[in-house]
């Protein structure tokens, strides 16, 4: 995910650079300039890079945490300096699931 982010200021100048070219380039299709950007389910990544802490068979343990949450808070850095350069909005998202412990036979 760090390299997604890390890549997506020039993605953003590239489509707005392209954008502004539309006026002289009638030929192709139509592109708007870049507003806004949506992140679905950024916690997934984190999730599959560290595990869920919740042993699920997975190798990761809650001992994960402090670098599960060391990597979030630098993704989130690195949204808001795109979103303060790029004067673009961008919305985060997360699908929150509960898991029932129990299981019913």
């Amino acid at each position: 995910l760090d390299l997604v982010v890390s890549r997506l200021d020039e993605e953003i100048l590239l489509r707005n650079e392209q954008a502004g070219e539309q006026e002289h380039n009638t030929m192709g299709r139509l592109r708007f300039p870049v507003k806004l950007v949506v992140v679905d389910s950024i916690a997934a990544t984190a999730r599959r890079d560290f595990g869920g802490g919740r042993g699920n068979g997975n190798s990761h343990s809650i001992s994960d945490a402090p670098q599960r949450v060391k990597a979030m808070l630098r993704i989130a850095q690195m949204l808001k300096r795109i979103a303060d350069q790029m004067h673009v909005a961008i919305v985060v998202i997360n699908q929150v699931e509960k898991v029932d412990e129990r299981s019913e036979s």
